[in-house]
């Protein structure tokens, strides 16, 4: 018994390291790095898998607009052009709103739509002072 545990610890190892290791080394990419695509694939297979229950599906879909966010921001702040980060930002909370219609619990949803209204409020402010 002791044995098959140790080896399905080594498969799930295994299995799970890889990812792991593209995650730690892609999470700061942001647009136009080299990495940025690598991220944002995990990103959406984060969301696939996140997607069989409406909750964690909003969850994570106002994560990745918080994400495009810092993602603008920093773009702006360095003075690259960010359109195609502003539209991206949109696009994630336009995502996140339709997400969030999807779940059924009334005190979940409104709890997702405080957030991502929280979240959208802090991004128009700071980028109108961009």
């Amino acid at each position: 018994m002791f044995k098959i545990v140790q080896i399905l610890a080594l498969v799930i190892m295994l299995v799970l390291l890889p990812p792991t290791a593209l995650m730690a080394v892609s999470g700061g990419a942001g647009p136009g790095d080299m990495m940025y695509p690598l991220k944002r694939g995990l990103e959406n297979a984060i969301l696939l898998l996140a997607s069989f229950n409406p909750y964690t599906k909003a969850y994570f879909a106002t994560a990745q607009f918080n994400r495009r966010y810092e993602e603008t921001t920093t773009l702006l702040s360095q003075g690259d052009n960010a359109g195609v980060s502003l539209q991206n930002l949109v696009d994630q909370g336009n995502q996140a709103a339709l997400d969030i219609g999807n779940v059924k619990s009334t005190d979940q949803r409104i709890q997702l739509i405080a957030s991502l209204s929280n979240s959208i409020e802090e991004s128009k402010q700071a980028l109108a002072q961009a």
